[in-house]
């Protein structure tokens, strides 16, 4: 594995890490729906890295499904540019259901 592979994981999962962050707090601090929406991308987005780190391809992909669909859900309930980090966590759910670190 070369630097720049590594430097480019590191970029990637920058974002990622933000948009943990971001639910964790935002299930604090909110109510209802939106904190439900907020706990499951947050438990999901560690349950992927999990199973990254695990390398475990299943886990993974159902991990990923799921995780999409909480971001979807998170970023549908969030107003203004608050949507970004929950549709990051939507985009690495996909790419995770798709399969892509293990291509």
């Amino acid at each position: 594995m070369t630097i720049f592979t590594l430097l480019a994981g590191v970029a990637l999962a920058l974002p990622l890490f933000a948009a943990l962050l971001w639910s964790l707090a935002q299930a604090v601090r909110r109510r209802g729906a939106l904190r439900i929406a907020h706990v499951a991308a947050g438990l999901l987005t560690l349950a992927a890295m999990a199973a990254l780190s695990g390398e475990a391809p299943a886990a993974a992909t159902a991990a990923g499904g799921l995780l999409a669909l909480a971001g979807l859900a998170a970023a549908a309930l969030e107003r203004g540019w608050n949507r970004l980090l929950p549709l990051v966590q939507a985009i690495a759910g996909g790419a995770l259901a798709a399969g892509l670190p293990f291509a």
